[in-house]
């Protein structure tokens, strides 16, 4: 399960859920334990599942932060985080770029925009 976590936390979801297949068929046939873990395997491979709904459900919210409360600066920050990590990089950008403009010294805005960029 600790493999699976990692290449997870990776993005690599392929070998994530190949490993936590591997640990549910262990923990079938072991008395309730994987190497140490006491939690179904079945349960994190189901939240992962889940996953990406729970990121569009966030990124449908802060979307509408913002409209709501144009000069929320951390509201473009989420918006944008999460319009990257559901892969459409011209918006995570363009949501960081009016961040920026609400606060242009934040170096930590700065960082995601100059790392967004290099991928």
């Amino acid at each position: 399960m600790a493999l699976a976590n990692f290449f997870w936390k990776q993005g690599e979801p392929q070998n994530a859920k190949r490993e936590m297949t591997l640990a549910e068929d262990l923990y079938q046939t072991t008395a309730g334990s994987v190497l140490g873990a006491t939690t179904d395997p079945a349960a994190f491979l189901k939240e992962w599942q889940q996953e990406p709904q729970r990121l569009k459900e966030n990124y449908a919210y802060w979307k509408n932060v913002v409209q709501e409360r144009p000069d929320y600066r951390d509201a473009y920050i989420m918006a944008g985080t999460l319009a990257y990590e559901l892969g459409d990089t011209t918006e995570a950008l363009n949501y960081l770029g009016k961040a920026r403009a609400l606060d242009p010294n934040n170096q930590a805005i700065n960082t995601l925009v100059t790392e967004i960029r290099e991928k």
